[in-house]
């Protein structure tokens, strides 16, 4: 690890961790090594040496400004967690959000939940479902869910409106920049995106799950319009219009 230079030795641990993390689940977490280069190789280091490389580089933030070491000590203590993690420690779901989330991880008022799943099967009774939450969520997401046909269709309608939007309401899209959505089966998630160069981008969704509309909206808007796959699509446009420096990991070349 590079101790002379704390950011240096971040981006090592990063690359590093995002590195065993995508070998263990298909997706990297963390950084896009499909499109960008970062200028320091990937450090070949396993679960224990990411964890020795964030105590050693801890204390060497603090000579960078106050505000920035606060920020990457609180990265350092969610790597630290995904360490844990990839080791096979059982972590305590509470302590998970409190470190990844930063909010206290604590419990619901039991009054709290009573109340909701009071307000909850009034709304699905009054909408015909029986007056047993056991019974009545299952039907409603049976009856809500998107069958595969279906969810080709409701997808694609989605993206094209959220183009729509986007380009109306945030900020037009390059025209050249296309996204293709394909359904995988026996995907390790609910679903995923990347972005690679000349504005050409791919979403996946889990054919395997149920989707509802809402869940389906909501992935849709954040994976493609106007999330990631609009904000990458500007920075490359950015790059072409020589306000970035990035430089493309595929072609080892600018765009």
């Amino acid at each position: 690890m590079d101790r002379d230079n704390p950011i240096i030795g971040f981006l090592q641990i990063v690359l590093a961790l995002n590195f065993l993390v995508e070998e263990r689940t298909g997706t990297e977490p963390l950084l896009s090594n499909a499109t960008y280069s970062y200028g320091i190789p990937t450090p070949a280091w396993d679960w224990d040496d990411i964890g020795r490389a964030i105590e050693g580089i801890e204390f060497t933030l603090d000579a960078l400004p106050q505000h920035r070491a606060a920020y990457l000590k609180d990265c350092l203590a969610a790597y630290a967690l995904m360490v844990r993690e990839g080791q096979g420690d059982d972590i305590p779901y509470a302590e998970r959000v409190a470190t990844y989330l930063q909010v206290p991880g604590e419990r619901v008022a039991g009054t709290v939940i009573e109340a909701l799943e009071c307000d909850l099967r009034s709304l699905l009774v009054d909408a015909g479902y029986p007056d047993d939450l056991s019974v009545a969520i299952p039907q409603w997401r049976e009856d809500k869910a998107l069958r595969r046909d279906q969810l080709v269709k409701e997808a694609q309608s989605l993206l094209r409106r959220a183009r729509e939007e986007t380009d109306r309401k945030v900020s037009p899209l390059p025209n050249e920049h296309t996204v293709a959505l394909s359904f995988p089966k026996n995907y390790p998630s609910r679903g995923h995106s990347d972005y690679y160069r000349d504005y050409q981008g791919r979403v996946f969704l889990n054919g395997d799950i149920r989707w509802e509309m809402a869940s389906l909206k909501h992935y849709v808007c954040h994976e493609v319009f106007p999330g990631h796959q609009a904000f990458s699509a500007s920075r490359e446009q950015e790059y072409r219009a020589g306000d970035r420096g990035r430089r493309s990991r595929r072609s080892g070349a600018n765009p």
